[in-house]
């Protein structure tokens, strides 16, 4: 083979080479751009998940702030109930007394 022929061929070898580095590079470049889109469609995912989650964070705060005014409510009315309850156990008390005293009496008359 003379010095023309190789040159030729080292020339043809090397146009090829190029080109199929060619084509591997946009095929690479497009599997990123195909990658990156992945990436971006799961950060939007993740982002709609986030604000879901803060959504549901808020709504359990509300019910949070709801339960501790009923337990401040159950707790006024447990308030109200023990003093009627001391009440009545005084007003008994004092009507176990008079009856008490009233059977003392009327076993002294008899």
């Amino acid at each position: 083979m003379n010095d023309a022929q190789t040159w030729t061929s080292l020339i043809f070898l090397m146009t090829a080479l190029i080109s199929v580095l060619g084509y591997a590079a946009r095929n690479i470049d497009q599997r990123f751009t195909e990658v990156g889109l992945r990436f971006t469609e799961v950060d939007c995912r993740f982002t709609d998940v986030d604000r879901r989650f803060t959504e549901v964070d808020q709504r359990f705060d509300l019910v949070d702030q709801r339960f501790d005014r009923l337990e401040a409510r159950f707790d006024r009315f447990e308030a109200k109930l023990d003093a009627r309850f001391d009440r009545l156990d005084a007003r008994v008390e004092g009507l176990d007394r008079d009856v008490t005293a009233l059977m003392r009496r009327g076993l002294g008359d008899q």
